[in-house]
């Protein structure tokens, strides 16, 4: 099984369940996770969505200075995790 997705981390609860309903609100289909073992964030959530609107998010969440974004590239167990700059 191949997927590939983005997520955006947080360092607070608050933020990423405000973001959540932000993004949903606006309808983009994001949902909270938990944030990969290979990624220490400080909240300990994620927010996922499907790579083709990841520059729309950007730029609604471009105000977030406690946010990283990452590419995921998932191939059957295999897991390549990209962060974006």
């Amino acid at each position: 099984m191949t997927d590939y997705y983005a997520i955006i981390t947080f360092e607070s609860t608050h933020t990423a369940i405000a973001t959540e309903k932000q993004l949903a609100s606006a309808g983009l289909n994001v949902r909270l996770i938990p944030v990969p073992p290979q990624i220490t964030a400080g909240c300990g959530l994620a927010l996922r969505f499907e790579i083709n609107v990841l520059k729309t998010i950007q730029v609604m969440c471009a105000g977030l200075s406690d946010s990283a974004f990452y590419e995921i590239f998932r191939d059957g167990r295999q897991k390549k995790i990209i962060p974006l700059a």
